[in-house]
């Protein structure tokens, strides 16, 4: 064989070898695409509390889709409710019928109770249940949540109220305050 012989099988194996570096990577390229649209196509809902910003012993449910997708046929099963309370979460809509839509950044605010009354007992306590729902790709799925009063326990008030809306009420009740003097 001559040296024009070698060069081109050696030119023909760089091109194979360089064919099968560009086949593997845009295969990962397509597998991480797929992966990013389902993940845009997917809903995930939490839960959780806050105390009210005027008032932190008022307790509210957050029921909130973080995900990119929209969830489907949304429903809860309580497992255990609030003790001692006149409330219950059967009196939420979320509990009583199916939501068949929950958009993306879509929350559902229920208040739940007050802590002024039997503070340690109601910090102590805690309600738990079940969400199942299913979002555009047509996956199932089913979430325990279990919501302690103790996560908002020891929460203050700030004064002035540390968020924007918060300081628009304070400067009002302030500069009302001293029209009133006058």
């Amino acid at each position: 064989m001559e040296l024009k012989d070698w060069i081109n099988i050696a030119l023909t194996a760089i091109m194979v070898l360089a064919t099968i570096v560009y086949v593997v990577y845009t295969y990962k390229l397509v597998k991480e695409s797929r992966k990013t649209r389902e993940h845009n196509l997917e809903a995930h809902i939490i839960a959780y509390l806050v105390n009210a910003e005027t008032s932190p012993s008022l307790v509210t449910l957050i029921i909130e889709n973080i995900g990119n997708g929209v969830a489907r046929k949304v429903e809860g099963r309580i497992i255990r409710d609030i003790q001692k309370n006149r409330k219950s979460l059967n009196d939420f809509g979320l509990f009583q019928k199916k939501f068949e839509y929950f958009p993306s950044g879509y929350s559902l605010k229920y208040f739940l109770l007050t802590l002024t009354d039997n503070y340690e007992e109601r910090t102590e306590d805690y309600i738990e249940f079940e969400l199942s729902y299913s979002d555009a790709l047509n996956k199932n799925k089913k979430q325990r949540f279990k919501v302690e009063f103790k996560d908002v326990k020891g929460i203050g008030m700030l004064t002035p109220p540390d968020t924007y809306q918060g300081m628009i009420a304070y400067r009002l009740e302030k500069i009302q305050k001293i029209l009133d003097k006058k």
